[in-house]
C-alpha cells in the first residue's frame, strides 16, 4: 500500500525530454570539466567522486525545486549554502575549491536556466573554454603540481622553507617553487605534499 501511494505521488512529467536533455548536457559538461580538464591537468583522483556527486545531487534537487516555481533568490540561496559546505575531516586547497564551485555551478545552471537546450550547451561550452584557457600553460605560467609522500617532517616544521624546497628539488628533479601540506601521518612519520614546479 505504501509503495502504491509513493508511486502515485511521483510526477511522471519529471521524466520528460526537457529533463533527459538537461541531464545529458549536465553529465557531459561535468565529465569534460572533471575528467578531461581537472584530472588531465592535476592528475588527482581523490576528489573526482566528490565533484561528480555534488554536481548530480544539486542538479536533481534544483530541478525538483524548479518544478514548484523556485525563485531566483531561492536559487542563489541554495547555491550559497552548497558552495560554503566544507568537510570537517580535511580542508580543500584553492584549486579543489574552485572545481567544487564549478561543479555546483554546472548543476544549478543546467537545471534552472530557462533556455532551450542549444543555448544551455553554448553557455556550458563557453565556461569550459574559459577554464581550459586559464588552465593552459599560456596563462598558468607552465606551473604544474604533483602529490608526493615525504619523510622529512623536521623540515616541514621550520619557518624558513628554503631547505625544504632544496631537498624536494634534489629528490624529485623538479625546480620546486611552492609546497602545500595535504595530510600527515605521525605514526609513520610521513606527509603527503603537493609540490608546485615549472614544467
Amino acid at each position: 500500500m505504501i509503495a502504491s501511494i509513493f508511486l502515485e505521488s511521483i510526477d511522471l512529467k519529471l521524466f520528460t525530454i526537457d529533463f533527459v536533455s538537461r541531464f545529458f548536457i549536465n553529465c557531459l559538461s561535468i565529465i569534460i570539466l572533471i575528467k578531461f580538464i581537472y584530472f588531465y591537468k592535476h592528475k588527482k583522483s581523490l576528489y573526482l567522486f566528490t565533484f561528480f556527486s555534488f554536481n548530480l545531487i544539486i542538479f536533481v534537487i534544483s530541478f525538483l525545486f524548479n518544478r514548484v516555481e523556485m525563485s531566483m533568490g531561492a536559487a542563489f540561496g541554495l547555491f550559497a549554502v552548497f558552495s560554503m559546505l566544507r568537510y570537517r575531516t580535511e580542508s580543500l586547497n584553492i584549486t579543489e575549491m574552485t572545481y567544487l564551485f564549478l561543479s555546483i555551478a554546472f548543476g544549478l545552471l543546467n537545471s534552472l536556466i530557462n533556455a532551450p537546450w542549444y543555448e544551455i550547451i553554448l553557455i556550458d561550452l563557453l565556461i569550459l573554454i574559459f577554464v581550459i584557457v586559464f588552465e593552459s600553460k599560456l596563462i598558468s605560467s607552465q606551473e604544474s603540481s604533483k602529490n608526493i609522500i615525504y619523510d622529512r617532517l623536521d623540515l616541514l616544521a621550520k619557518e624558513d622553507n628554503s631547505e625544504l624546497l632544496l631537498d624536494l628539488s634534489k629528490r624529485t628533479g623538479f625546480a620546486v617553487s611552492k609546497v602545500e601540506i595535504e595530510s600527515m601521518d605521525l605514526l609513520k612519520d610521513v606527509a603527503v605534499l603537493v609540490i608546485y614546479y615549472k614544467g
